[in-house]
């Protein structure tokens, strides 16, 4: 649920779940069911709908503190996969976190979903200006690309993460 804020209208909830249900099917991101938008006495509000997520989301799972080595690598890979299937439709996320990955678990595979794009960014390829598209090195002719420190970053905490925990 997030209030509509009219001078905010570009990161609306609606404009979240319609930029995130453009996107052909992938396994580690988390779709909406559905987006509902309600006016009422004090103002109005969208409704996202997602599917329910028992597993909770990455840092609850680690703080769990029962996966294995391997599992955790999956899940790594999977949200790398997931990160780039992002970067490959011209998405920047701009808020990876733990909190932002929910957890499927089926048999003993567990699946992170990415989620909460609220402050995602799809990018521009016909601009070439790094504040334009909130990254480094985006190109002008190509799809963008985006500069190995923010995948060192996300992974690293991913990895500290679950080292602390």
């Amino acid at each position: 649920m997030a209030k509509v804020k009219p001078e905010l209208e570009s990161v609306r909830l609606k404009k979240e779940v319609e930029m995130v249900n453009q996107l052909p099917p992938h396994p580690n991101i988390a779709y909406y069911e559905e987006c509902y938008t309600f006016k009422e006495m004090l103002g109005e509000y969208d409704f996202g709908v997602l599917q329910y997520y028992e597993e909770g989301n990455l840092l609850q799972l680690l703080k769990k503190g029962n996966i294995s080595l391997e599992q955790k690598q999956s899940i790594l890979t999977q949200i790398l996969a997931g990160l780039q299937f992002l970067h490959e439709n011209g998405i920047i996320h701009r808020d990876m976190k733990p909190h932002n990955v929910l957890i499927v678990k089926r048999g003993n595979e567990y699946i992170p979903k990415i989620t909460d794009f609220g402050i995602s960014k799809k990018l521009d390829v016909n601009k070439s200006s790094i504040f334009s598209n909130s990254l480094v090195g985006a190109g002008t002719n190509e799809n963008p690309k985006y500069h190995p420190a923010i995948k060192a970053w996300f992974i690293l905490m991913i990895i500290s993460s679950a080292i602390v925990l």
